[in-house]
């Protein structure tokens, strides 16, 4: 399994933790021959795995995770960095603004309504809460127990540094993640149901 990332509470209060747990982990699986990959309904991906812990626990260094034998196709692991986190204000996709745009549109006209997209969008990029940039329409699952899944962290290929207006091949996925055609994985959970009900989409350009 290559390692994607970890998250510490003390980092990310607002992310979600259960009851007793302070530390987050995300493992994906490296290559096609595995039994769990495009396993999620309609986003077939490498299946990704979560894990909870509190740092306490004794885990003797050691996590159970499913094991399969090197591959030629194996992804290479992810390299070694850090987030580094800022928080900023975020905003829903357009689409999911409703009728304000095309009231704005109706109003103001069409170029005022294409001003007020580009300056209040979602946040591309890796990101904990605020909202999902989706690149193929808004999309949220939703639970077992009837309710709509809350967002709650997206990873994404698109994590150009702020100064790299015009991104060069090798400057897209610092992390060595590329999702599809510079994609994102969106995490979801029903906060009333908890870690059970997590499950992830993407989608690419």
């Amino acid at each position: 399994m290559n390692f994607v990332f970890q998250l510490y509470q003390k980092d990310f209060e607002d992310h979600y933790w259960p009851a007793g747990k302070d530390l987050f982990l995300l493992f994906r699986c490296p290559n096609d021959d595995c039994p769990q990959a495009y396993s999620e309904p309609f986003h077939a991906d490498r299946k990704m795995f979560h894990y909870y812990f509190a740092k306490a626990e004794n885990t003797n260094g050691q996590i159970e995770l499913p094991n399969q034998p090197a591959k030629e196709n194996d992804e290479s692991p992810v390299p070694d960095c850090k987030l580094n986190a800022e928080r900023v204000t975020d905003y829903p996709v357009y689409e999911d603004f409703g009728d304000v745009i095309n009231d704005i549109e109706y109003k103001f006209g069409e170029s005022f309504g294409d001003l007020f997209i580009d300056e209040f969008h979602a946040v591309q990029r890796t990101k904990i809460g605020g909202y999902p940039s989706f690149t193929q329409g808004s999309d949220y699952p939703k639970c077992k127990c009837g309710k709509e899944k809350e967002f709650f962290f997206q990873l994404s290929s698109e994590d150009t540094e702020p100064h790299i207006t015009n991104p060069g091949p090798d400057d897209w996925s610092p992390h060595g993640i590329m999702i599809g055609d510079v994609g994102n994985i969106y995490y979801y959970l029903c906060g009333d149901c908890g870690e059970e009900s997590i499950e992830s989409r993407w989608d690419c350009y």
